[in-house]
């Protein structure tokens, strides 16, 4: 019976040890705060979304190496070594050249295919809320 109370305090103690901060909480300490601007900030985390771009931008002087793989099917089974040999990857360099301007550059195994792209912030979304577009869509209620 000792030992098994002793396995538990001793398993117990191990997992308060190892446990590791949350994410989201680490995320929200880096992020810069904006104090007379008052626009929201990390939207998305990243910059990209699966394949696609998201709404955020790198920093100013920021270079990201960004490696991205696509599989094949895995139902295809062992000849295919369910979808590994099908793989395609992606490798980028996306640069911030000021915090509303992004650039990258790509190359893809697919097709041996080189893609660039720029990105640049028009509108930024703010905190308060917007009195005119609640009005807009009070209206188009009534009607």
């Amino acid at each position: 019976m000792k030992k098994r109370l002793l396995t538990i305090l001793l398993f117990s103690i191990s997992i308060y040890s190892f446990s590791q901060d949350d994410l989201l909480d680490v995320l929200d300490t880096e992020t810069p705060k904006n104090g007379k601007e008052n626009i929201v900030t990390s939207t998305f985390k990243g910059t990209r979304i699966l394949n696609g771009h998201s709404i955020e931008n790198r920093k100013e002087k920021e270079l990201e190496f960004v490696i991205s793989h696509r599989f094949g099917r895995v139902n295809l089974g062992f000849d295919e070594l369910f979808g590994l040999d099908q793989s395609n990857i992606r490798f980028a360099l996306e640069y911030g050249l000021n915090d509303n301007l992004t650039i990258g550059f790509g190359r893809s195994s697919f097709d041996k295919t080189y893609d660039s792209f720029l990105k640049y912030s028009w509108l930024k979304q703010k905190k308060e809320i917007n009195h005119f577009l609640l009005r807009f869509l009070f209206l188009e209620v009534l009607h």
